[in-house]
Parts: structure tokens; sequence; C-alpha cells
């Protein structure tokens, strides 16, 4: 595409002279006034403009001044059949004159010169293009992008720092940047960008304009003008929720483990603890004194009551383990100790279960399977102990690269709002694993009608 040029010269002389000189290279679009040349860059994308300075009504400073408003882009160049210094002068200052030419001009010299011309415009053109878009990711970014000078004053800021901070832009422009440090200051900051040449991911804390605390995460650039720096670029992320999720994950596996060990410290003392107490005092009723005065038939059902109890020790201590880690996951993967956990709880419980698996169910990694597995195995237990089911459907499915669980009983159902706090404890631990791995956890449920889980984790 040939260079656009609009030439504007009350004389048509010269007029008709420069288009025969430059058609053949350029686009030329010829004007008597300045409104005629109005005219031309209405309807044309117009790259330079060509104006003799001494012209009726209008001088061709005027005219330049006049359109920068609304033609910013286009690169000017001045005729002028005299050198005065003054006339020059005005012309960069008020029309943003790229070149003045005296005439009568050497059409080479302006070919030239207009070719070189059109390089600015192409330049400014670009850099327009790479400045719109990084001002929409400036402006669009949810992190908050920063500029201070050297003396820590803020100078230019995103619309993600007014809402972070929660001052008004105008605010902004008055505030020194240490003013929003919280045990952190400027020097501090200059110290190790200094040291290390930049910062990457600093931990930090902000105060906004109501002093509540923010968690983030600072990096800062310096900004070098004539070989020292002039001031410093920087990007601040908003890292509070980030944070208050790792601590409530945090908390829910303490609290899930402690709840655990109660558990398994109940079944222990309770339970295991009181059987092999009664073995120890069958056998030493046949131990303790002479055996030989014992009827043979009551050291037999000594024997056989300790053998039945010591049986129901090995059962508890297989199901406790089992709880802890089932071998079949470790050995045969989720699939088969999904099943193994659903036999297992409907022989102990009487449940009935409806399982659910599409035939191309991916082959996960071992955490994945693991978490899948605690999720259900807590959905069921939570089912029977607070829901009172006696039936629990499952449906494992997998699209678009993530697993989508499906858990569903026909128990009395609660209200969510209302959990108690062991029903919440299990639900929030579930949760949190669930968030942890990028998934969601939608949970329904419904007063004497059931409750569902519905989770959706990425692969």
């Amino acid at each position: 595409m040939k260079i656009q040029i609009l030439y504007i010269d009350d004389e048509v002389n010269n007029l008709t002279s420069f288009k025969a000189n430059f058609r053949e290279h350029f686009a030329v679009y010829t004007a008597e006034s300045a409104e005629q040349g109005r005219k031309i860059l209405k309807e044309k994308e117009i790259n330079i403009i060509i104006t003799d300075q001494r012209m009726p009504n209008t001088t061709g400073i005027e005219f330049l001044e006049s359109i920068i408003p609304e033609y910013p882009d286009p690169v000017r160049i001045l005729l002028t059949a005299y050198s005065d210094i003054e006339t020059v002068i005005e012309a960069i200052n008020l029309g943003e004159v790229y070149r003045y030419i005296l005439k009568p001009f050497n059409a080479n010299e302006l070919k030239i010169i207009i070719e070189n011309a059109y390089e600015v415009y192409a330049f400014k053109e670009r850099n327009k293009k790479l400045l719109t878009q990084y001002k929409n990711i400036f402006e669009e970014t949810k992190d908050v992008i920063f500029l201070v000078n050297k003396n820590g004053l803020l100078i230019d800021f995103n619309n993600a720092a007014s809402v972070i901070l929660k001052y008004s832009r105008n605010q902004l422009y008055t505030i020194d940047f240490h003013e929003l440090l919280v045990d952190t200051n400027v020097e501090e900051l200059i110290k190790k960008l200094k040291k290390d040449g930049a910062i990457q991911n600093m931990d930090i804390k902000l105060k906004d304009k109501k002093n509540k605390r923010i968690d983030a995460l600072i990096s800062v650039n310096p900004i070098n003008g004539n070989s020292e720096e002039s001031g410093y670029f920087g990007l601040i992320k908003d890292i509070t929720k980030q944070k208050e999720a790792n601590n409530s994950l945090l908390r829910a596996l303490i609290d899930k483990q402690e709840t655990d060990r109660d558990k398994f410290a109940s079944a222990l003392h309770d339970s295991l603890a009181q059987q092999l107490a009664g073995i120890k005092f069958y056998l030493q009723t046949i131990t303790h004194g002479n055996t030989r005065s014992f009827p043979k038939e009551k050291i037999r059902n000594t024997v056989i009551k300790s053998t039945n109890a010591m049986d129901n020790v090995f059962t508890e201590l297989r199901q406790i383990c089992y709880d802890l880690m089932p071998r079949t996951l470790i050995e045969f993967g989720l699939i088969a100790a999904m099943h193994d956990l659903c036999n297992n709880r409907m022989l102990s419980n009487g449940l009935k279960f409806k399982i659910t698996i599409n035939d191309s169910f991916p082959n996960l990694d071992k955490t994945l399977q693991i978490l899948i597995y605690r999720i259900i195995q807590e959905f069921i237990d939570n089912s029977i102990v607070h829901g009172k089911a006696t039936e629990i459907s499952i449906n494992l499915n997998s699209y678009d690269n993530k697993v989508m669980l499906l858990l569903e009983d026909n128990g009395v159902g609660f209200k969510i709002s209302n959990m108690d706090q062991s029903k919440g404890l299990g639900i929030k631990y579930i949760r949190s694993q669930v968030e942890s791995y990028n998934g969601t956890l939608t949970i329904d449920s419904v007063i004497n009608k059931g409750t569902s889980y519905k989770i959706e984790m990425p692969i």
C-alpha cells in the first residue's frame, strides 16, 4: 500500500507540480485550502500532511495546530519560502511539525524526507497498538500493577489498586508507598533490590484504607533512565484468600486427624482392650491354683470362650487396619477398593449399594485415588451414623480430563446451615481436600429425602 500524503497549498501550480513529481511513488491528495484539507482528512486515512505556511485565511501552522485533537497521528511537514527562526520554533511547538522545508524544494530530497517521515508514522502506529494492548492488560488484570518514583510516591497504578486497597484514584496519587506497608519499609525493599537486582514474589503485608491487613506477594523491578534508577515498576498479588484457604485446609486436616485418633483410640480402648481383658480373665481362672481340681469340661469351655474372643479381636483389628489403609487400594486400585468397601459395609450394616462406573474411566495417580476413596468412605460412614440411610448410590465418571463423583443416599437429610460439629467436620474436611485439588464440591440435602455430594476434580 502506498504512503498516503495530503498536500495543501493555495497555489494551484504548486499542487500540480507536486502531484506530477510524487504520484508514481505515493498516493497524493491535494487541497487548495485548510477547509478542503479537513474534508480529505475525514474521508482518507492520511499518513503525512505537507502544508505551505503562507496561505490566506489560515496559515500552515494554524491549520496543523487546529487538527491535532482530531487527527494526532499523521506526521506533519511545513513548507516555507522564508527561513524565519520564529516561524520554525512556532511550527515545532504549536503544530508538532516533524520537519520544515524551504521553497523551492528538491524533489529527491523531499522524497527521502517523506519516506523517513513515514517510518516515524509507522513506528508510532506500532507503539500505539502495543500501548493499547498494554493498557488493556494493565487495567483488566486483578493484580495490582504500580509505578513509584525513586522517593516512593505512587505515580501510576491500575484499577485493581483501588479495588484491593479501598482508596480512590485521587487518594492513591497522594500516598507514599510506605504508608501501605505493614512490618516492612521501603528502605528494606530498596536494599533488597540493590542486592538482588529485582524482587520476585516476596511475602509482605499491606493495609487498606480501613486498616484491614492484606497478605500479598510483591515483585519489583527498577526503571533505569540516564544510567540511574528513576523509579520502580511492580506487581502485587493479593493472596489473602489463598492463605485463608490454606489455613482452613490445615485446620480441617488437623481436626480430622484428631477425630480419627479419637475414633481409633476409642475402638482400641472400649472394644479391643475389654475383649483382651476378658480373655486374660478366662485364662486366669484355669491357671490360678491347682489346675487338676478343675473339671476338663470347664477348662474346655474356658478355652473355647477365649478362642472366640480372640477371633473377635482379630476381626476388629483387621477392620481398624482396613479403615486406616485397605491393602486392596494399594495393590489393586480405586475401583476394586471401592467395591471392597461397599461389600464390607453391606455385610456389617445391611446397606444396599448401586455403583455405576463408566467403561473408559482412567487410571488415576495414587494420591487422587486415595483422596476419592476417602471421600466415598467418609460419605458412607456419615450416611450410616448421621443419615440412617439404607441405600447409597455411587456414580464415578470422567469427561474433559475431569473426574466426576456423584454420591447419594436415602437418609434423613439435614439443613446445611444447621450442621452439627461432627457432621460439619467431615464435610469441611472433604471440601478442603477437594479444593486442594482445584476441584468443586456441591452439597444438596433435603430433610427425610436424603443427601447428595457432587464432586468434580481435574485429572
